[in-house]
């Protein structure tokens, strides 16, 4: 009788298991070509220049032509989608690591329009990235909202 409870138990903790795990939900695993990486400017942007790697990580220069970044930090693409109209659009966890102003933690929306040739972004300032708290919309009026066009 106590071998039949412990094998009942067993089973019941394995089909729990199996349950959280099937409804754990899956992280992006991005490709070598995602359209977010690349070279992105706007000679009317504070930081004229983006770079996002591959590698996850991303840097600003100040003016187009710069070598060294004035920030830096790392990325991880967390979910990726296409829209009816053929935009790319993301959901990004990101972390500065260097720069004279510290950003710390930010969870973003980006969006990258059909054409691959223009990236848009909003963000908001965590702590610790939850994986569900990102912008609803890409907010123009927002601080944290940018854009780039693609230079390469």
């Amino acid at each position: 009788m106590k071998t039949a409870r412990v094998t009942l138990f067993l089973m019941l903790i394995s089909i729990a298991l199996m349950l959280i795990t099937a409804c754990t939900p899956k992280l992006y695993t991005p490709k070598g070509n995602e359209e977010i990486y690349g070279t992105w400017t706007n000679p009317e942007a504070g930081r004229q220049k983006l770079l996002e790697q591959p590698d996850g990580t991303w840097k600003t220069f100040i003016y187009s032509n710069d070598t060294v970044p004035s920030e830096s930090g790392t990325y991880q693409l967390i979910k990726k989608w296409k829209d009816p109209l053929g935009n790319t659009w993301y959901y990004e966890n990101s972390s500065q690591l260097t720069g004279a102003i510290s950003m710390g933690n930010q969870q973003g929306l980006v969006k990258i329009d059909a054409t691959g040739k223009t990236i848009e972004f909003s963000s908001l300032d965590i702590g610790k990235f939850d994986n569900k708290t990102y912008p609803k919309e890409i907010d123009t009026k927002n601080d944290s909202y940018g854009f780039y066009h693609r230079s390469e």
